[in-house]
């Protein structure tokens, strides 16, 4: 071999293994192509058969060389190459379908866990994570996994109430599903074991549901499923829980009962009759023109009173007020003094002629028919109302919108006062409404004031929960909205409750006091993070205004200011959205100055590469090799930049 031929000899030739390696790496001759998988099983050097099977990339020769080659370097390297390859990330993977064959094909067990934790295709992933027996790792996939349905396959993998409490704790404000699901799944499983807390919070909330199921009305659905849980844990349930729950079971079945609902509604219309009744003969007697209309009364209050009887014979809280009315109108009437029926009625012949007490009494009656005109007209467009009302309560109850309903019962009343007696044309439709809200007002009255007593029970249990004072202060805040719809759903005079919600506020500040020194605490962290945090932005504008920055400093300063932006909820919730755009501005900048000096570092060293690349054209040797040596000082100087 000529010498000439020898130096012209290609550089993957070399006998120089850092020549072969680089050239391996790097170069394009065809010869060198085709050389590659031979080189990487054959060649004596380790860092050669590295290159050649990093440059390959192929998935057969990688997992041979991860197990065949003799070096151990290499077949460390093989494998990580492996595992890029298997999960994806590495730019020459297979297609999808061909890693999900060669996955099936896999045992082991790291590989498995690498691709479930890196490759970037959900589908992938879930595959790799159906084979992972390591419950931290699956654990780790249920709250981090960036695709929902592998967290909830991950979850599913999960037995344990130790592991289930740490999903609840991590994804409490991350992810409300995987939160969700794992608390049911970890109360199941408490149920399932007997604990007794757990039992009582699940027949609580049965308890809750089915008493709102009662207020809201059309849930059979809904009943069903609570029925259906209810069973689970009947035997075990908590005596208090069985008897609430027992008693709204009661109320929803007779609520279905169409001869339980008629009885209901032909007792309140006995009590529209009765009250009406009553109305009329206590304004009779109110306006009554002397003792000839005693006997009137009484026969009236005679007919009234067989009545009464038959309403007031099912004696409860509703019938006693009428009751002591009718008994209280009797005696009225009974104290009436009756009026000779014989006794003339003499009229004085100085009266007959007395023509301005003629004319007086002419005005009055004219007057009196002006008003009685007038109130004729009024009563007429107040009927119209009235009859508005009816129907609107009517709606109202029958869509389920007790509120409305409330509202519109009360606009009843108010006209009816206005008014007087109801008119014939309205009185069967009144009654049916009347009946239909007396039960639906009956059993909301019920049913909301055991509630109320039942969030006063529970306020007055919540110092001593221990729970988190976040959860805490949850808790409380959803009792207050709680009573404040059934307060609104019910639109009643605040003075009917009134009492039990000064009792209820002050359970609410009692039951907070044991956080406040959190609270307190927390405010106070949170303050000393605000000034941190605006030091910080301070600080990174300063050094970004600098006219030659320290570009190390500015790297580190980012750094910070990215944490800080991560790691808000440390700082006072109203500054958040200002610090954060602060913190986006100075990042910015950062950014902006950084840019620059790096364009400036290129710039320079482009101008460098250009000057050591007409090194080729000197031909003094020594000349060359010194400007060579000034052009690597400069180089240093020009600092670093982006790579």
């Amino acid at each position: 071999m000529s010498l000439a031929r020898f130096f012209t000899k290609p550089r993957w030739q070399s006998k120089d293994e850092s020549v072969r390696r680089a050239a391996v790496a790097a170069d394009k001759e065809p010869e060198l192509i085709e050389a590659l998988p031979r080189l990487a099983r054959e060649d004596t050097d380790a860092g050669v058969r590295i290159a050649a099977m990093k440059r390959l990339a192929d998935p057969g020769l990688t997992q041979a060389m991860a197990s065949d080659d003799r070096d151990e370097g290499v077949r460390v390297a093989a494998r990580n190459l492996w595992a890029e390859l298997l999960s994806g990330t590495h730019a020459e993977a297979p297609s999808l379908s061909d890693r999900l064959r060669l996955l099936r094909a896999q045992d082991d067990p790291r590989l498995i866990e690498q691709i479930a934790t890196s490759a970037p295709e959900a589908q992938l992933r879930l595959a790799a994570l159906q084979r992972i027996d390591r419950q931290t790792l699956i654990l780790d996939r249920a709250t981090a996994d960036a695709d929902p349905e592998v967290r909830l396959a991950a979850l599913g993998r999960i037995d344990d109430e130790g592991q289930l409490a740490r999903i609840v704790e991590r994804t409490r404000k991350t992810d409300k599903t995987i939160n969700r699901l794992a608390a049911e799944r970890l109360e199941n499983l408490r149920v399932d074991r007997g604990d007794v807390e757990a039992i009582a919070l699940r027949a609580r909330l049965l308890c809750e549901r089915l008493e709102r199921v009662l207020r809201e009305g059309d849930g059979s659905d809904e009943a069903g499923d609570i029925a259906m849980a209810w069973t689970g844990i009947a035997d075990k349930a908590p005596p208090a829980f069985v008897a609430r729950y027992r008693n709204a079971r009661e109320l929803f079945e007779l609520s279905r009962n169409p001869e339980a609902v008629a009885r209901l509604r032909r007792r309140a219309e006995d009590r529209v009759r009765v009250e009406e009744q009553i109305g009329a003969l206590e304004r009779l007697l109110t306006d009554h023109k002397g003792s000839q209309q005693r006997d009137e009364l009484m026969q009236r209050y005679d007919e009234l009173a067989e009545l009464h009887a038959a309403y007031a014979e099912d004696a409860d809280d509703s019938s006693a007020g009428l009751s002591v009315r009718f008994a209280r109108l009797g005696a009225q009437i009974a104290a009436l003094e009756p009026l000779p029926r014989d006794e003339p009625t003499i009229a004085s012949a100085t009266d007959v002629e007395d023509s301005d007490r003629l004319a007086a009494e002419a005005e009055r009656t004219a007057r009196a028919k002006a008003a009685k005109a007038a109130r004729e007209q009024k009563i007429e467009a107040l009927t119209d109302e009235l009859q508005a009302a009816i129907e609107a309560t009517a709606s109202a109850m029958q869509t389920g919108k007790t509120a409305e309903a409330h509202t519109h019962h009360a606009s009843i009343g108010r006209l009816r006062r206005q008014i007087g007696s109801v008119p014939a044309s309205l009185r069967e439709r009144l009654a049916d409404v009347e009946s239909e809200y007396a039960k639906i007002a009956e059993w909301q009255r019920w049913s909301d004031n055991a509630r109320r007593r039942q969030l006063c029970d529970e306020l007055e249990l919540l110092p001593q929960a221990a729970l988190h004072p976040d959860a805490l202060a949850t808790r409380v805040r959803e009792i207050q909205a709680e009573w404040a719809h059934l307060d609104q759903i019910e639109a009643r005079s605040v003075h009917a409750t009134e009492g039990m919600a000064r009792h209820f506020r002050a359970l609410c500040r009692k039951a907070i006091e044991p956080a406040k020194p959190y609270f307190e605490k927390r405010d106070e962290l949170r303050k000393q993070g605000t000034k941190e945090t605006s030091e910080l932005i301070s600080a990174v504008r300063t050094a970004a205004a600098a006219e030659e920055p320290d570009l190390r400093a500015l790297s580190t300063l980012r750094r910070q200011l990215a944490d800080a932006l991560r790691s808000l909820d440390r700082v006072d919730p109203r500054e958040r959205k200002n610090l954060a755009a602060e913190i986006k501005a100075a990042l910015a900048l950062v950014d902006e100055r950084v840019s620059a000096q790096n364009a400036t570092v290129e710039a320079a060293k482009s101008a460098l590469i250009e000057r050591a690349t007409a090194l080729v054209e000197v031909a003094d040797t020594r000349t060359a090799i010194s400007q060579a040596r000034d052009l690597q000082k400069l180089w240093q100087k020009a600092g670093n930049g982006k790579r």
